[in-house]
């Protein structure tokens, strides 16, 4: 068995994340998914817009997502992140919003925050989120209503 083999025998999300990046995929919804921890292969979404990685068991925000390029769009909320590297360098000119909502964020870390300025939304409780944060955004589960998703 090749490293690769290997690979996506262990993480199946390996090998859609190959797939995708050869595709230019803008949008990619691991929602779910009960992942600790995100494949580094993500960085190779270069065309990557939109990524949700709400809802799994996250400890923290992995640096992959902030070097994609053309991220707009990131959920993360409803993990169990406690803080973000806030001197990580985000290379994207796009990114709009970042949603840590129901993740176990530290309290100095909260206070932190509080005192940068970021060139994207954080929305980090349910009071500052706003419809158009999550235009059209189509959570593929429409059976689950209590993902935190506001639907227009």
């Amino acid at each position: 068995m090749d490293q690769e083999q290997l690979m996506n025998a262990v993480n199946p999300l390996f090998s859609k994340c190959q797939n995708a990046s050869s595709t230019g995929i803008l949008d990619l919804n691991i929602a779910h998914n009960l992942l600790m921890t995100l494949p580094k292969e993500i960085g190779n979404l270069r065309a990557l817009e939109r990524l949700n990685i709400s809802c799994n068991y996250l400890f923290e925000l992995p640096d992959v997502v902030f070097k994609l390029p053309n991220l707009t769009y990131l959920y993360a909320q409803d993990n169990l992140i406690t803080e973000i590297d806030i001197e990580q360098p985000i290379e994207s000119d796009n990114l709009a919003l970042v949603d840590l909502r129901y993740n176990t964020l530290k309290p100095e870390f909260l206070r932190k925050l509080m005192k940068i300025q970021t060139t994207f939304r954080l929305v980090l409780n349910d009071a500052e989120v706003n419809d158009n944060d999550y235009e059209d955004y189509d959570d593929q589960d429409d059976d689950d209503d209590d993902d935190g998703f506001i639907k227009n």
